[in-house]
Formats: structure tokens, C-alpha cells, sequence
């Protein structure tokens, strides 16, 4: 029996923030991942063809409400509804209100579906007051994150300085990977993007930055149909075996008493002009 905590799909890494400190680097991706709808609806197949169980299926992005057809995506993933404990989350920035068609699939499926909204504030969440109104007149489960600047939800973000490619030693990289949070806390919890489960997500970063080769050692790759579910899930019980991945040699690290920073701050067009691209 194989159960995983929760299950993290990036249905799509296109957002229409520019948030600076943004984890998968959305803003700063040159070709960001926005797979198909077929695409998606195998993803979700394949994955519960490998495990047998989850705490809770999370739909992420990037902003998943950009997809026009994540109703769909919702409705093929609620065949799996009673594999999960803790039912379906998407999870979205406060600047787009589900249409009717998301609506209606989460009826279908009362209180075992919800929303996880993000508010960075007035300025940038945009949309916090017609969302809630919205989720309430239809009686589906939501909490609004605060990660307003001045009382951010968690102390607020985390800077891993990947895009500034600094190189850590291999003494200090394989010492951020044993404390920090991505390996040691947040197991099969990291975003499930083309089909691999990395260990971090830096992982595809530093090969997309093109300082380090593919490393399949560092993910599992679910989607390849060569392999069994058996195989897989021997793989994905192996993934945490190591000692170090490539990627620790340019992150800063994800600790409990890493300096935080207030979250969505947007990059201006200058910024995001000079920044590393991915």
C-alpha cells in the first residue's frame, strides 16, 4: 500500500502575478508548463494507478483559473474523490472568480472540494470580495490565506536565491539538504510538474538554468509507460535515499528560522527584465 500525504498537480505554471519571491519561479519561466487537457486527465490516472491513497489532491499552478477548461480537469479527478481523505484543493491568488462551470463541479461534489485563496492585499488580490461571495452564495468550502505584507500567514516568504546562481560547496549543499523543509518535512509534497515528482522542484530549475544535466536520480518520472506501478512506487519510496541533490549547490535553503520577507511584492517591468530566466 503506498499513501501519500498530498498530492500536488501544477495544472499549469502560467500566472498573471509577477510576485518576486514566486517558489516555482512562474514569472521567470521562458516556456512556462500549460499541458492539455488530455494531458492532465492521464496525469491524474497515472498517478492513482501508482498509489493507492492520499491525504488530499491539491490543484496548483502557477494561477490554475487561467485554464479555461480546469472544470474538466476538476470533474475527471472527482472519479478518485473517495481515494482521498481529505477531498480536493485548488488553490488560487484572489484575482480570478471561478466561473459558473467550476462552480457547478463542486456541487456535484459538496464539502469534499475547496478553495485555497491566496490574499496578498488590496492591490494585487483583486478579487478577494467577489470570490468569497461567489464561493459562499454557492455553499463551497474556501479560506482566504492572509499573506498580506503587514501580517503575512507564516512570517511570510522565503528568499532561496536560485536565480542568482551562486555555487554552495558540496560540504554546505548536502548540509542545507538534511534540515531543510523540502526533504525533511514536505515529503511527495512539492508540485507534480510533466509528470515527475521531484525531491524539490529547484531540481528542474537548475537543468532549465542549463548549469546541471538532467538528473533522473532526482525525481520519479510517472509518466513513463515503460515502467510498471510497481516499479514506480518502488522508485518513489527510494527518492529521499540521498544524501544531496545537484540543485543545493545554488539554493539558500527552506528552514524554519530562514529570514522571511512579505509575499507578493511584484516585480517591476524593469526587475523582471534583468532577472534569470529559466
Amino acid at each position: 500500500m503506498l499513501k501519500i500525504f498530498r498530492v500536488v498537480i501544477a495544472t499549469t505554471l502560467r500566472c498573471n502575478l509577477d510576485c518576486k519571491l514566486c517558489f516555482p519561479k512562474a514569472p521567470l519561466l521562458k516556456h512556462p508548463w500549460h499541458p492539455d487537457t488530455a494531458y492532465l486527465k492521464a496525469e491524474l490516472d497515472r498517478i492513482f494507478s501508482i498509489i493507492d491513497s492520499c491525504g488530499r489532491l491539491d490543484l496548483s499552478g502557477g494561477e490554475p483559473l487561467l485554464r479555461t477548461d480546469l472544470h474538466e480537469v476538476l470533474s475527471h479527478a472527482l472519479q478518485y474523490i473517495s481515494r482521498m481523505d481529505d477531498g480536493i484543493r485548488i488553490i488560487t491568488n484572489g484575482t480570478i472568480v471561478p466561473n459558473s462551470k467550476i462552480i457547478d463541479a463542486c456541487k456535484a461534489y459538496h464539502g469534499r472540494i475547496e478553495f485555497l485563496v491566496d490574499n496578498y492585499g488590496t492591490d494585487v488580490s483583486t478579487k478577494i470580495k467577489e470570490i468569497s461571495h461567489v464561493l459562499d452564495e454557492a455553499d463551497i468550502r474556501y479560506s482566504i490565506r492572509n499573506n498580506d505584507p503587514n501580517s503575512p500567514h507564516c512570517g511570510g516568504w522565503v528568499d532561496l536565491g536560485i536565480e542568482r546562481g551562486k555555487r554552495n560547496s558540496p560540504e554546505k549543499a548536502q548540509e542545507l539538504f538534511q534540515h531543510c523543509i523540502c526533504n525533511d518535512e514536505l515529503r511527495y509534497a512539492g508540485a507534480i510538474e510533466a509528470g515527475r515528482q521531484y525531491i524539490c522542484k529547484m531540481s528542474k530549475l537548475v537543468t532549465l538554468a542549463g548549469w546541471e544535466p538532467d538528473r533522473p536520480e532526482e525525481y520519479v518520472d510517472l509518466m513513463d509507460m515503460s515502467k510498471s506501478a510497481e516499479d514506480l512506487r518502488a522508485e518513489l519510496n527510494e527518492l529521499y535515499n540521498r544524501p544531496c541533490i545537484a540543485a543545493c549547490q545554488y539554493c539558500n535553503g527552506f528552514f524554519h528560522d530562514s529570514p522571511r520577507f512579505a509575499p507578493g511584492v511584484q516585480m517591476t517591468p524593469e526587475e523582471k527584465e534583468a532577472a534569470k530566466k529559466f
